[in-house]
């Protein structure tokens, strides 16, 4: 297969530790998910290196680790990797993250010399060129910076300098794109790594702008330049699920409102056996008065229906909202899934305990409230509710007197 592909990839995140709460409630699930995520670059690895494989060229856009100071195993895996796809002949090209940062002394990256071209540079300057043939039919140029405090400071903008329209131009870099519809400007302002103006870009001459730093995939045309942040393969947890996905950039159509400048596209595609673990979140709504054996057996039906095979690369987090009858409603569902055997984790979103209520003083009210407590007070005492059921109606009857009295 002709090797015609940019894989740009950005925020792995290698050696992020998985959730406290799946530690808690599946170590042994928790260590699987660590172990993936660690060696998700040994299997992009083997991908690029496969005969069937378009990519002729790797940008890693920042945090690649998530830390800077991650655990030998973890980068030496990574730097085999890395290493492999050199040796396959397709050049690689890595700058850091606001995570992996170069500042740091003891940075993975100085530990020894790294596979492919890393990004040193604080200021942005040309890292590699490939004539016309070698990838695309054009030429490739690519420029990058590695942010690095004391050289740069948080939410600098990150001029790109100009380039001549005899080749197709990359900038690589890891910064947050200035855009009050993206993000607010103080959090841009703020961030440990480059502020990005898309526009300057477009018009010194870039056709693509390799990013990293946004978890979610992200694609904006600006003046015929295309912006892509591929957002993480892997995410860190439900709510930073990751994208399950691959970036591919490829060399398409010219743009017609800017002759003789070379167009990109950008493809997402899923490799078999690449990926590994995902997150899948379920938001689930109680009403009062339910039970938690009611909540485990509706989620299961949605998430595990009947006749169709559950992934065991997929992990489950249901998150419960709504009005609960116990302090330990959350906990009981957990130990019911836990019990029926379903890789389920439970977490507390917008929950609303039943309030208490002073029945005696109630009952004793000259009113309609008060008159219906009583006749509440009946039914249990001939044991016609029990005990949840009781409360539940019990709450359910008095926010409806209140609601009732506040019109």
């Amino acid at each position: 297969m002709n090797r015609q592909s940019i894989l740009h990839l950005a925020d792995l995140h290698l050696g992020a530790p998985p959730p406290e709460i799946l530690r808690q409630v599946n170590p042994q699930l928790a260590q699987q998910v660590k172990s993936s995520r660690d060696t998700l670059l040994d299997r992009i690895a083997d991908w690029v290196c496969s005969p069937d494989c378009p990519v002729g060229l790797v940008l890693i856009a920042g945090d690649l680790f998530d830390h800077h100071a991650s655990e030998p195993q973890v980068v030496g895996n990574a730097m085999q990797a890395l290493t492999r796809m050199v040796t396959c002949g397709i050049p690689v090209v890595t700058t850091a993250g606001n995570h992996d940062e170069m500042s740091y002394p003891n940075v993975v990256y100085k530990r020894q010399k790294w596979p492919g071209i890393l990004v040193e540079s604080w200021e942005p300057a040309e890292v590699l060129t490939l004539a016309a043939g070698e990838l695309f039919d054009q030429a490739l140029r690519v420029v990058s910076a590695c942010f690095q405090i004391g050289k740069n400071f948080p939410g600098q903008v990150l001029e790109a300098p100009p380039v001549s329209g005899d080749a197709l131009n990359v900038f690589l870099a890891h910064g947050t794109v200035e855009d009050p519809n993206f993000l607010p400007t103080k959090i841009v302002e703020s961030e440990r790594c480059f502020r990005i103006r898309l526009k300057q870009w477009s018009q010194q001459g870039y056709h693509y702008a390799a990013l990293g730093h946004i978890h979610q995939p992200w694609v904006k045309s600006i003046e015929g330049m295309l912006a892509c942040y591929p957002g993480s393969p892997v995410g860190k947890s439900a709510f930073d699920r990751g994208t399950g996905s691959l970036a591919l950039v490829s060399t398409a159509s010219r743009i017609p409102q800017h002759p003789g400048r070379p167009a990109v596209t950008v493809n997402f595609v899923e490799p078999p056996g690449v990926i590994g673990y995902q997150w899948k979140l379920v938001r689930e709504n109680i009403t009062a008065g339910e039970r938690p054996e009611e909540i485990v057996e509706r989620v299961s039906r949605k998430v595990f229906p009947a006749g169709i095979p559950f992934s065991d690369q997929e992990i489950v987090v249901v998150e419960l909202t709504g009005t609960v009858s116990s302090q330990s409603f959350v906990q009981d569902c957990q130990l019911l899934f836990s019990q029926k055997g379903r890789p389920v984790l439970v977490v507390e979103g917008d929950i609303q305990p039943v309030p208490p209520v002073d029945i005696e003083l109630l009952s004793r009210e000259q009113s309609l409230l008060g008159e219906w407590v009583r006749e509440w007070q009946r039914w249990r005492q001939e044991g016609r509710l029990d005990d949840n059921l009781a409360q539940m109606v019990l709450w359910e009857a008095i926010s409806c007197f209140r609601r009732e009295a506040e019109r």
